[in-house]
């Protein structure tokens, strides 16, 4: 249309070569519909605005080992109502029952990542050759808004695997664990190398089927078969450089729960309040997060078959199994009723 410099194009596929990559991909969009307003200034990208539902798939490098030989990992964005592409601000936005998807596979694991929220942004790097460093390749920020917004991963078997025997018992999926994630905004920050979740929210662990021999007598394991949660978070963030997660909740306390089996029987569950959380991670040879070590401040309690107490600070360490409660004058040392200068628990013994 000449007079408004538009163009619309009807049934669409549009493919083109992602640069930046360490193996040669295709980005490809599709659309029943796309009208493309076309800038008087060339030198200007143009304005794009795509009917539901729509898809675009695009290539990540694998952030968790690239030099495994993998390659780029497909991730597929499909929003059902439309989407929108800002020239000027190079900004994609998703909307309606939005869903990002990304699948790394090793020889032995197959995990899903999958975001859904009603509004997806995607603030893209400014030059197009010169990709953000980071997981998401190109992709300066991403939020995730719009009601409630869910994330899960999912980790599952492959046949012939080492954790092939998942796939012979009782758990015919060959489900090995996963984590689900509720909060009300998502952003991912490349500069900062962060991802940070608002709340209020809920983080689940379900580690219930996993497949992994782990020592069990160190204490609390994320690797051992187990649940875990923390619940009323006004603030979740994980920063990937330093592998290591802050959690808050302002004036609130936010719930701590563990629960892990042995030989197929639940223990005790531990259970801990407290408004502030801090936890290091660190990645195992068989490339799975585990906690290193967890500082709780601001006023906690803790709470398991035999033990109940309240202090101003907790610290454990996972390497040494030991837990360690500091008070002060306004939140001295409770330990089962009486009042004590502190306290040190060996989980092991």
């Amino acid at each position: 249309f000449k007079a408004s410099n538009q163009a619309i194009f009807k049934d669409c596929l549009c493919r083109m070569p992602q640069a930046g990559l360490t193996e040669r991909r295709d980005v490809t969009f599709s659309a029943p519909q796309i009208a493309v307003d076309l800038p008087q200034d060339r030198s200007m990208q143009p304005d794009l605005l795509a009917s539901g539902p729509t898809e675009l798939v695009f290539y990540a490098e694998d952030a968790n080992d690239p030099a495994a030989g993998q390659g780029p990992v497909p991730v597929t964005v499909t929003a059902l109502k439309q989407a929108r592409y800002s020239g000027a601000a190079r900004q994609m936005l998703f909307e309606g029952d939005c869903r990002c998807t990304m699948l790394r596979e090793d020889p032995n694991v197959l995990t899903e990542y999958v975001i859904q929220s009603d509004q997806l942004i995607v603030d893209l790097a400014q030059d197009a050759n010169v990709p953000a460093a980071g997981p998401a390749g190109g992709i300066k920020h991403l939020t995730a808004t719009g009601g409630i917004v869910s994330l899960a991963t999912t980790r599952t078997a492959k046949p012939g695997g080492a954790f092939a025997k998942a796939l012979q018992d009782t758990n015919a999926k060959g489900l090995l664990g996963g984590i689900k994630l509720k909060c009300y905004r998502f952003d991912y920050d490349a500069v900062r190398q962060a991802f940070l979740a608002t709340g209020p929210g809920l983080i689940n662990l379900n580690n219930s089927q996993a497949a992994e021999p782990n020592d069990l007598s160190k204490g609390f394991s994320l690797r051992q078969p187990c649940w875990a949660l923390l619940d009323r978070f006004d603030t979740l963030t994980y920063l990937i450089r330093e592998n290591r997660i802050v959690a808050d909740a302002g004036s609130r306390n936010m719930l701590i729960g563990y629960l892990s089996t042995v030989d197929g029987r639940q223990a005790e569950p531990i259970w801990a309040e407290a408004p502030h959380v801090e936890a290091l991670l660190y990645q195992t040879p068989q490339g799975q997060q585990e906690l290193s070590a967890l500082t709780a401040t601001g006023g906690i309690y803790y709470e398991d078959s035999s033990n109940r107490f309240r202090g101003s600070e907790l610290f454990y360490d996972h390497k040494t199994s030991l837990v360690k409660v500091r008070g002060d004058e306004a939140l001295p040392c409770n330990y089962n009723g009486a009042l004590v200068d502190g306290i040190e628990l060996d989980l092991n013994t």
